[in-house]
């Protein structure tokens, strides 16, 4: 499988493009349908992209598929590269259209309808549509071929004397460089069995729960939030905190939200430049800042800088990932770090931090920035008690 983060990035790529064109197929049908993030409206219900619907697993094997059709192929490399890179295309494409057919048995038949068999048997034949439109692309790909001929004819199918090539096997003489290497893979893999496995060294912290109510002037607004049942499973996060801080001389409120994973080597993390999108939110910007100087410290302190809306409203987003003591702003190193931590001393944990606040329509985007700025510096006393450094 691919890493973590190239997955969760590629998955909710695709879920944009997916619901981006299945409302566009709505729309054509003269559906009335409303996109807000991954969520498809179709007034009598709503419908979730979710990460399954992303149209990924269709790719995998759509894609070796199409290898192996472009292999088999007797024609120009270019024919081939077209073949084979056609697979996503095709597959972002048709996923798009089972988006779309499944809003249309919504809209017309309900729910019910989209649920157990349904919904299996049309993800099979979105599959098997994906492999005709493959071969009907071979097919208009032969009218350009210098050679005139079918189908069935431009694919290398021939296995006369296959067998008589099998049986020259017979005749191969491994190499002493080739038996030593395989002995040494062979030695080096029962090594690592052999070794105890190590757990995730148990981090001495305290709970968000008793996290102060006031950092500074800003105090905590009401009780802490609790996140939605299918967010917090996205989520995944051994413990979280999600208060709005209040200032009485600030014009607007400040949201602050910490979560905290014990052990990321099975998960961990997620970037909210992937999880806002699917809010329905638009990052209109983001650049990583390296606060420093401003903050003081001897130590990088790297964040992500974001401004993000939704039709009129807009909001201002401070966040960085917290592994064993480092500001990180890149997702991606923060996955280095955590290897190195994970192999050095064994620490696998890490955390994410995120503030956010509303720019208000009569404020300046600095007058925001400057907002986030307090509260940041006055959650750095007392936050190594819940997100312990090194």
């Amino acid at each position: 499988p691919l890493p973590g983060v190239i997955y969760y990035k590629m998955t909710t790529w695709l879920q944009f493009v997916s619901s981006e064109l299945g409302v566009w197929f709505l729309r054509m049908l003269s559906v009335p349908v409303f996109l807000d993030g991954n969520i498809i409206d179709l007034v009598v219900t709503k419908l979730h992209v979710a990460e399954a619907c992303s149209g990924l697993r269709y790719l995998f094997p759509i894609l070796s598929f199409s290898y192996i059709f472009a292999v088999l192929y007797k024609g120009p490399m270019w024919h081939k590269a077209v073949l084979l890179i056609s697979a996503a295309p095709i597959t972002v494409l048709m996923n798009s259209v089972r988006i779309a057919i499944a809003g249309l048995i919504v809209q017309y038949y309900g729910l019910d309808w989209l649920e157990g068999f349904t919904h299996f048997f049309e993800g099979w034949v979105i599959f098997i549509a994906c492999i005709l439109l493959l071969f009907l692309l071979a097919r208009i790909m032969l009218w350009f071929h210098p050679v005139k001929m079918g189908l069935a004819e431009a694919l290398d199918l021939e296995t006369e004397g296959l067998m008589a090539q099998a049986a020259r096997l017979r005749l191969t003489r491994a190499s002493a460089a080739m038996i030593t290497t395989a002995g040494l893979m062979v030695a080096a893999s029962l090594a690592w069995q052999a070794i105890p496995e190590r757990g995730a060294t148990a981090i001495d912290r305290d709970p968000f729960a008793v996290f102060p109510r006031d950092l500074g002037d800003w105090r905590q607004l009401g009780v802490p939030h609790i996140l939605d049942k299918d967010v917090a499973e996205t989520l995944a996060a051994d413990d979280y905190r999600s208060v709005t801080l209040q200032n009485n001389t600030a014009e607007a409120t400040v949201e602050l939200f910490m979560a905290w994973y014990a052990d990321q080597s099975q998960g961990g993390v997620h970037s909210p430049e992937i999880c806002l999108p699917g809010g329905g939110w638009e990052i209109a910007w983001l650049e990583r800042s390296d606060l420093t100087d401003e903050m003081g410290w001897d130590r990088p302190f790297m964040v992500n800088r974001a401004i993000i809306q939704k039709g009129e409203t807009r909001m201002m987003v401070f966040y960085w990932f917290e592994q064993k003591g480092r500001k990180i702003a890149w997702d991606m190193a923060a996955k280095y770090w955590l290897l190195v931590d994970g192999v050095k001393t064994g620490r696998t944990d890490g955390a994410l931090v995120r503030l956010t606040t509303p720019i208000l329509p009569t404020e300046t985007d600095a007058a925001a920035e400057v907002r986030l700025m307090g509260v940041l510096r006055a959650t750095m006393d007392p936050l190594p008690r819940f997100i312990p450094g090194a």
